[in-house]
């Protein structure tokens, strides 16, 4: 094992991959030690911290003021979802129409296409009884505190680390946010 070992450590390193890896790990401190000075600053309130943050991102250039509009009905439909685990039909429909109308638009941030797509990810459109021909119902995949989790994360990432961020971020904050709704 160890020659093995010795032989790994001998082999030609790829600088890229190298460089990614020690990056990814200065985003996920970076986007640690941020998104606690956000909630710091807005004592908690994870709602307040995200609309903050949206500012942040179009300050700095990663999304436009029409892009900043469309992240401010997401969290909207977010707050919406507060406390429940069955989405409203129109909830659902408002954070799928965003999504699609960034996804048409070719001028559409990577930034804001990136939150979008996580926000999009967490509902999940579901038949009630399996049954193809029933009404649908759309659930959150898993509880509210990770839909405002990813969503605050994902911009937090954004910030720090671009497009690219974002889901590092969205990953992080959807992860604490499940475990603060848990009461973890």
């Amino acid at each position: 094992m160890a020659d093995q070992l010795l032989f790994e450590m001998r082999r030609p390193v790829d600088d890229a991959a190298r460089m990614a890896a020690i990056s990814t790990g200065d985003l996920v401190a970076a986007t640690l030690e941020s998104a606690r000075a956000i909630g710091r600053e807005v004592k908690g309130d994870r709602y307040r911290g995200a609309s903050i943050a949206l500012g942040r991102l179009e300050e700095q250039g990663l999304v436009t003021e029409r892009e900043r509009g469309q992240m401010e009905e997401l969290l909207d439909a977010l707050r919406q979802t507060e406390g429940k685990r069955n989405i409203p039909g129109a909830v659902s429909r408002q954070v799928r129409d965003v999504h699609l109308a960034l996804l048409a638009d070719p001028r559409s941030s990577a930034t804001a296409l990136a939150i979008a797509s996580g926000v999009h990810s967490l509902m999940a459109p579901r038949t009630k009884g399996g049954d193809d021909d029933a009404p649908q119902v759309v659930y959150l995949t898993t509880n509210e505190g990770v839909g405002i989790g990813g969503f605050l994360g994902g911009i937090v990432g954004g910030l720090v680390g671009g497009f690219a961020g974002v889901s590092v971020g969205f990953c992080i904050g959807a992860t604490i946010g499940a475990g603060c709704s848990e009461g973890d």
